[in-house]
């Protein structure tokens, strides 16, 4: 595999990745409720804490997403 391939790669990588993490959000923001109340048939949590253990995933997701798909593409599109 190349460089130029593996940068590709990274670049659709990071573009899909981005893609869910704001999907994610939107459904959080704007269907919190609708998937409180999906997720409520499996899982007994309270509203704060269904919140909260999105919010720490969207997180610990976009941090994954920097290190592991962001910077690398940026470096290499930094020094090829």
């Amino acid at each position: 595999m190349t460089l130029e391939v593996f940068t590709s790669f990274l670049a659709w990588c990071t573009l899909l990745n981005l893609v869910v993490l704001l999907i994610w959000f939107f459904f959080m923001v704007a269907g919190g409720g609708w998937l409180r109340r999906m997720h409520g048939k499996w899982f007994p949590l309270s509203d704060a804490e269904f919140a909260a253990v999105h919010y720490r995933m969207i997180a610990q997701f976009k941090l994954l997403w920097m290190i592991f798909n962001l910077t690398p593409y940026l470096v290499l599109r930094l020094f090829m």
